[in-house]
């Protein structure tokens, strides 16, 4: 199916195509219970955008990764950073998220956890209660103030009687896959457990032209497990653990473009610095990958350890107090060859420990009318580097190569914050909100280094010299919001709201220079609406949004002075602007659900601050571009579920997902026509199919299941070198079989 074909026909059967994560009966649509405002309520209650789903509902629609989330609501990017950063993961939610190098613009929670590392969040789905995806700044009622939004991991909480389960997957890549969880009493109803655990093994997809070895395969291990005293009546007490190792080998950088004009200009000496200026030639096939540093590759890692404690009093009818202490500590052995190519030009080994230690606090209050919630944050994370970092790199018009060394890297984050949020229910039509946060974050920085350069105009002499930076600074925001909802009667709800959010600044490190650049802000506007119609059997749910983005945080590369680098800080000023619809149906046909998404985003800079080749301040906002915003998302799944005799349920279901045109990078420079041309993901529409039986018992379940089944390869990021481009790339067809069972 192409793309065009694919907009034609979602036009013509808008009202019968389907995605929503909706459960196959003819039954009224299945409330679901959400807790995005720190209590638990029905989703269509909730006056903000928010995409939840629970096991049942994820399992049905094949999510098995966190990258399939992108496939549940429209305006949402979410993909690995392969194309930089291996295990790593970018979030956009309309056109805000997590650009490489910088704080996170989407938060991602385990329950109540906030994880403060990019490394490590590129979660499997395994022992998930339910996931929600809440659009919009999230700085009131979460512990991290972010500004595009938050996504929620709920893991199964203990359960009273003895539940348990376990599933195998096997499938193309010779994947294999076991994940099972058991949970119970331990003593009576007074100290409840569960553990859960997941192995998830795969071929390499990717073949290296140079030894022909694989990369981008799978050699994951995750465990997680919790214990839950009910101390009282009115005191619960929760210890919960979770560990994952991943041994994989790294989604390789894919050469995607090069700049014929840039090496035009240096043929004369290029190949002095061991480059040379012929090879322009791009892969043959997009899983084809060339490196020559085979050893550091291999020592990819990312194993890291959660532990929490949660205690939860209610200290009355009315009153209750929550507390969430946790430390998050991860190695992660980060390699990159940056060229993509068999020549030795730019690479990088890094060694980081990260120590994340958060603490909690929340005051909630209830009544027939009010709600109120009340908290304080503190995060204190703190990074160091275990080996030196060596990066070969070139000062490409000074005729170098140089090597740089670090012996001393740690760095110090932290925040404390204020919140409060409160909901007034003037009578049954009307309630308002106002919510306000204080932040303030400190960043320390110590980095010691030495800089051994290889001078080849220079008869081959060698220097070494310190290349030390310190920073430090603190910033400060307040960040308010507000927001009323009319509820027209039990089944239609419309509402408007304002929040703001804030991204904390940080530095930039160039050549042994520190320099500050400044927070983000965005202040966000929207209107929705959710109702339900034809008996509970039709939900249609949309929201229309506006956010005035100010100081975003971008990193271009250029040749500046002759020197090859990065320019880090605030570039200006932008809006995003768009809607979603998001319609569910289950018709008068027994078995049959369907529904559709659609996302529609603006992106308007309206400032970019950055530098000409002279170094230069310039304002490109008229030739400039962002990345991760396509203009449409779109959506559609349709399911049908019959009897099979008295044996069970045979469920049959396919989705399509859609997107247009859109870039990989951000800033792209659109002077630069190949280079943009090598970070662009064209327009496409990825088609999924599963075919799944479950016994009459409810306990076996069988599935056979395809992704990508046309096989659609497009860019999912890019990387912007200024002589290259480099890109990682979606998943090829996969088709997986499992079967599972549940006691």
């Amino acid at each position: 199916m192409s793309p065009s074909r694919f907009k034609k026909s979602l036009v013509s059967t808008a009202v019968i195509a389907a995605v929503s994560m909706t459960g196959y009966v003819s039954a009224e649509i299945e409330e679901i219970q959400v807790t995005a405002r720190k209590r638990a309520e029905s989703l269509q209650k909730v006056p903000m955008s928010v995409t939840a789903s629970n096991s049942a509902e994820l399992q049905a629609a094949m999510m098995t990764t966190m990258e399939d989330l992108e496939r549940m609501t429209p305006n949402v990017t979410l993909t690995e950073t392969s194309g930089l950063q291996g295990g790593s993961v970018a979030v956009f939610i309309r056109g805000i998220g997590n650009d490489p190098g910088f704080s996170q613009g989407v938060g991602i929670y385990v329950d109540d956890v906030y994880m403060n590392r990019a490394a490590g969040s590129l979660l499997d789905v395994y022992d998930v209660s339910r996931i929600e995806i809440l659009k919009g700044p999230q700085g009131n009622l979460y512990g991290r103030n972010t500004i595009g939004g938050a996504i929620k991991y709920i893991t199964n909480e203990p359960t009273d009687e003895l539940t348990g389960g376990v599933e195998v997957r096997v499938g193309s890549f010779n994947a294999l896959q076991v994940k099972g969880h058991v949970s119970g009493p331990i003593i009576g109803d007074t100290l409840l457990g569960s553990f859960g655990a997941l192995s998830n093994n795969r071929d390499g997809i990717q073949t290296n032209t140079v030894n022909g070895d694989d990369y981008w395969d799978k050699e994951v291990a995750a465990y997680r497990g919790s214990l839950v005293w009910n101390a009282t009546d009115s005191l619960r007490i929760k210890l919960a653990a979770d560990y994952n190792q991943d041994d994989s080998s790294p989604h390789l950088a894919n050469r995607s473009g090069v700049n014929l004009g840039y090496l035009g200009l240096l043929s004369g000496y290029i190949s002095n610095i061991g480059f040379s200026a012929n090879d322009t030639s791009l892969p043959a096939d997009v899983d084809d990958v060339s490196t020559t540093e085979h050893d550091i590759m291999r020592q990819f890692l990312i194993e890291s350890t959660t532990l929490s404690l949660t205690a939860e009093w209610d200290i009355n009818d009315n009153w209750a107090l929550k507390s969430v202490t946790a430390q998050r500590d991860t190695d992660h052995d980060q390699p990159f060859d940056f060229d993509g190519s068999a020549q030795q030009f730019i690479h990088t080994f890094n060694k980081r420990t990260f120590e994340d230690f958060s603490q909690e606090f929340q005051l909630t209050y209830a009544s027939d009318n009010l709600n109120a919630v009340m908290g304080a944050y503190y995060l204190d994370g703190e990074t160091y580097y275990s080996l030196n970092q060596t990066t070969q790199y070139a000062r490409l018009l000074g005729g170098t190569r140089q090597f740089k060394d670090t012996t001393r890297d740690d760095r110090t984050d932290k925040s404390m914050s204020v919140y409060g949020s409160v909901d007034w229910s003037v009578n049954d039509s009307w309630q308002v909100s106002l919510g306000g946060r204080y932040t303030q974050d400190r960043k320390e920085e110590t980095q010691e280094a030495d800089v051994t350069t290889l001078n080849y105009f220079a008869g081959g002499t060698v220097s070494v010299a310190p290349e030390d930076t310190y920073a430090k600074e603190d910033w400060s925001e307040f960040s308010p919001s507000a927001r009323v909802t009319y509820f027209a009667n039990d089944d239609m709800m419309f509402y408007a709201g304002f929040s703001s959010g804030f991204k904390s600044g940080g530095f930039q490190r160039q050549s042994g220079l520190s320099t500050v650049y400044q927070p983000e802000i965005v202040d966000s506007y929207t209107l929705g609406m959710k109702t339900s119609w034809l008996d509970g059997n039709l939900r249609l749910n949309g929201e229309a949004f506006l956010n005035d983005y100010q100081d975003k945080q971008l990193a271009t590369v250029a040749l500046v002075d002759g020197e090859l680098g990065e320019k880090v800080g605030n570039v200006g000023a932008l809006e995003t602007s768009g809607f979603e619809l998001e319609l569910t149906w289950q018709p008068q046909i027994e078995g049959l659900a369907l529904g559709l998404n659609v996302g529609y985003l603006d992106v308007d800079i309206e400032e970019f601050s950055s530098f000409d080749t002279e170094g230069n301040p310039v304002n490109l906002a008229s030739t400039t571009a962002l990345g991760f915003s396509p203009d449409w998302t779109v959506q559609s799944r349709a399911a049908y579920e019959f009897p099979v005799a008295q044996w069970g349920n045979v469920m049959v279901g396919t989705d399509v997902s859609y997107r247009s045109k859109s870039y990989t990078n951000s800033p792209i420079d659109l002077t630069n026509a190949a280079a943009a041309a090598a970070q662009v993901q064209d327009e496409h529409a990825i088609w999924n199919a599963v075919v799944a039986f479950q016994s009459s018992d409810e306990k076996w379940r069988v599935a056979l299941e395809g992704k990508n089944l046309e096989d659609k390869r497009v860019i999912v990021n890019s990387y912007d070198l200024t002589l290259f481009q480099t890109a990682g790339y979606n998943m090829p067809r996969t088709v997986t079989l499992s079967v599972g069972y549940e006691f």
